[in-house]
């Protein structure tokens, strides 16, 4: 009798704790790690409050720099899924990445990525074919770096909110089938949130309608703005760095080059991201202080949001905050 009520008591607690750990599932436990605070928030719209959401960078942070802590990578074990913005712009962290048991997602899965590298190669074999001194063997160094980092294309899809569309159907398909308990939660909370990338698009389009489109002319510190340019009918007709990373350098005839054009079309404003180098903002100073004339460096937000209760705390005051800065600069 008595190993009766002990087998009893066992069956008792063994489906008490398997309901509970049922229970845990579902009640918002599942884990999700995301990388830039853009992401994160872009992520967090959909997922609400039904998991729990680590983001790794910190607000502020430059995402082609960013280098993963031991803390950061033990989040992305015990992750069950980790949503990455893709394309190569974690550059520091997909290596890390490759050896860990989580299921990496790329958000920009589905975009129409810009690959077109041939402006920035012909740059580079029009320099070294003009006597710039530099070896054969560093020119090679500097392309196969250029060709490591973002071999995949242009990494900076949010620039565009059609493309952060994709972004949030990739986060709904995603979660849905991980957690289908809640799917029709984050189909609703993805439905929702689309309907306000639509809502600040339409937005954007109509500040830009005052400004002729010949009128809107960028000069940028790296190729960060080319899915915005492309979808606001902008022209970026130079860089500070001719590459889809801050972390690259310009020679001398590169700026040289970038004076005259700026000269040319007489551009009132350089455009500066927040998190950019220090070796490209003091490029940036450089480069206004060899103009003959005066312009502004307008601070723009690339691969971060501001810290909580800043202009620009969420992605879609993101996409106003910069609007509105180059919309400042081009009407200076």
């Amino acid at each position: 009798m008595k190993r009766i009520f002990l087998s009893f008591i066992l069956m008792t607690m063994m489906v008490f704790f398997s309901f509970a750990g049922g229970a845990k599932e579902q009640s918002g436990n599942i884990s999700v790690v995301t990388t830039t605070s853009i992401a994160g928030d872009v992520v967090s719209q959909v997922v609400g409050d039904k998991v729990e959401l680590t983001i790794l960078m910190k607000r502020g942070a430059n995402p082609h720099s960013y280098e993963p802590t031991p803390k950061d990578m033990a989040a992305v074990e015990s992750a069950d899924v980790v949503f990455v913005s893709g394309v190569g712009l974690e550059e520091s962290l997909l290596e890390s990445l490759e050896n860990v048991s989580a299921n990496v997602m790329s958000l920009s899965d589905g975009v129409d990525i810009n690959t077109d590298f041939e402006d920035h190669d012909e740059d580079e074999h029009d320099h070294h074919d003009e006597g710039e001194d530099h070896d054969e063997d560093e020119h090679e160094h500097h392309e196969e770096e250029h060709h490591h980092h973002h071999a995949e294309g242009d990494p900076h899809v949010w620039m565009s909110p059609i493309n952060v569309i994709v972004w949030v159907q990739n986060v709904e398909k995603t979660m849905s089938e991980l957690d289908p308990a809640n799917s029709d939660y984050y189909a609703a909370n993805a439905d929702a949130y689309i309907e306000k990338l639509y809502a600040v698009d339409k937005e954007i389009q109509d500040a830009y309608s005052a400004i002729p489109e010949a009128d809107r002319v960028l000069i940028t510190d790296h190729d960060a703005f080319g899915y915005y340019a492309t979808r606001y009918h902008l022209s970026v007709i130079g860089t500070v760095v001719s590459s889809f990373s801050d972390n690259s350098e310009s020679s001398a005839k590169d700026l040289k080059d970038l004076v005259n054009i700026m000269e040319e079309h007489k551009v009132s404003a350089l455009y500066l991201g927040n998190t950019s180098s220090d070796s490209v903002k003091d490029l940036t100073t450089t480069l206004k202080n060899e103009l003959s004339y005066t312009v502004d460096i307008k601070e723009l937000l690339t691969g971060s949001l501001t810290e909580e209760g800043g202009d620009a705390d969420n992605y879609l005051d993101f996409l106003r905050f910069n609007t509105k800065q180059i919309i400042d600069g081009l009407s200076k």
